[in-house]
């Protein structure tokens, strides 16, 4: 399956495929639209780039790195590049799956997770999924 390529589906479908030496591309489809995109990246330490963000109760980033033979405890670190709610809305779902490592971002974007996580936190719960937020973070 190349990169571009769509599934041929009207359901939820999680992908992974490495894209580069060390690095995979995972992501969370519904039908035709890709609703959820991040990218692991592997060196002497394993970081997630970016979360995503989905409202799905089944579909998560943990069956994506499966098929990668990774687990969610096997990351190192999440760099989030900025605060867009598509690029960060995964983090408070990801800290309820296990992930307890450092989260990387400037401090500006920082200052804005702290009110968007807690409305995704919301929405995930309002949507089946049960979500937290780690105040601490």
């Amino acid at each position: 399956m190349t990169a571009n390529a769509t599934p041929e589906r009207t359901e939820w479908v999680s992908r992974a495929e490495w894209v580069a030496d060390g690095v995979a591309m995972l992501e969370i489809w519904y039908g035709q639209n890709a609703l959820m995109a991040c990218y692991l990246v592997e060196g002497t330490r394993r970081a997630l780039i970016d979360t995503g963000t989905t409202d799905s109760p089944t579909q998560a980033i943990a069956p994506a790195l499966a098929k990668l033979g990774r687990r969610i405890e096997d990351i190192d670190l999440v760099l989030n590049t900025h605060g867009h709610i598509d690029h960060s809305g995964y983090l408070p779902r990801l800290a309820r799956e296990g992930f307890a490592g450092p989260i990387y971002t400037s401090p500006a974007t920082a200052d804005l997770l702290g009110l968007l996580l807690y409305d995704s936190a919301k929405c995930q719960a309002s949507s089946g999924v049960s979500a937290y937020v780690n105040s601490s973070r």
